[in-house]
C-alpha cells in the first residue's frame, strides 16, 4: 500500500484550521485523511474545541474534577449517592427534592444547565 504524501505545509495547516476550516476539508485540499489532520495540530498544541461541544446549548466546567478539593469530593459523593447515568446517553442527572442543593452544586460546577422539577414529586 502506497503511502499518501501531503500537499501541504504544516503552518498552512495550522493556520487554515485556525482561520476556520474543518479537518476534513484541510485533509481534501493536502491529499491525507483528517486524522492526519488531527494528530498534525495535537502534535503542535493547537487549541481545539472540545468534541462535539458545538452541539451544546449549555455549559459547564469541564475541568471541575481534575484538581481535588473538599467541593469536589461532596458533589463527587452527592453523584453517588443521588446521582445517574442513564445508558446510552451522554448527561448526568440528579435527583434531588430541595432545589436549594441543586443550584449550589449547578453554581460549583459554573453549569448553566436548567434544573427541571418532575410534576410527580413536586
Amino acid at each position: 500500500m502506497r503511502k499518501k504524501k501531503c500537499t501541504m505545509s504544516i503552518p498552512t495547516i495550522i493556520e487554515r484550521f485556525q482561520s476556520g476550516m474543518s479537518s476534513n476539508e484541510i485533509a481534501l485540499e493536502a491529499n491525507v485523511t483528517a486524522r492526519y489532520i488531527n494528530s498534525v495540530l495535537q502534535q503542535h498544541n493547537v487549541e481545539r474545541q472540545p468534541h462535539s461541544s458545538w452541539l451544546r446549548r449549555y455549559t459547564v466546567n469541564e475541568d471541575y474534577f481534575k484538581t481535588w478539593s473538599a467541593s469536589m469530593a461532596y458533589v463527587l459523593g452527592f453523584f453517588a449517592a443521588d446521582g445517574c447515568l442513564p445508558k446510552d446517553l451522554q448527561l448526568v442527572s440528579f435527583s434531588q427534592k430541595d432545589p436549594k442543593i441543586l443550584e449550589d452544586i449547578r453554581k460549583e460546577l459554573q453549569s448553566t444547565h436548567p434544573i427541571k422539577t418532575n410534576p410527580r414529586y413536586a
